[in-house]
């Protein structure tokens, strides 16, 4: 799209972008608090798989018990073959204790990865973004 006012085109595509960008950040700094709650208010319990799908990556969904409440979470199997984890295993869990809903099976240094991933991946993503546009809304002038 050639135009003579690229300023325009730059504001209404930098909008569409910015608005395409925010949902998947605004998930990455939500798991990023719920990251630092847990690192400061963490407690470790047996929890139980009640649940594996090996297609998808080795997800498990487990179940623990604070406070004789049950609650149940789901996590990904590290380190292990999801064939060698059978339903009813034990599974160590980490917990909030402000928030015991708050819970992971994997460690939390993989989530941190996770979340840094996904950081990094959003700000590549909002580079190109901004090199399409500019691209895309250039003026070409005749010399």
């Amino acid at each position: 799209m050639k135009s003579d006012s690229p300023l325009l085109a730059r504001i209404v595509l930098g909008i569409v972008a910015a608005m395409a960008l925010s949902i998947p950040l605004a998930i990455t700094f939500y798991d990023g608090y719920e990251l630092a709650l847990l690192e400061k208010t963490a407690q470790t319990t047996d929890g139980r798989v009640t649940k594996k799908n090996c297609n998808n990556h080795g997800k498990l969904v487990y179940s623990y018990v604070v406070n004789a409440r049950v609650y149940t979470g789901t996590g990904t199997l590290l380190g292990n073959s999801c064939d060698d984890v059978e339903v009813g295993e034990s599974v160590n869990i980490i917990y909030s204790t402000q928030r015991p809903q708050l819970s992971r099976s994997e460690s939390l240094a993989s989530w941190r990865g996770n979340i840094s991933g996904n950081l990094f991946a959003l700000a590549v993503a909002s580079l190109a973004a901004a090199i399409v546009i500019f691209r895309v809304t250039r003026v070409d002038v005749d010399n």
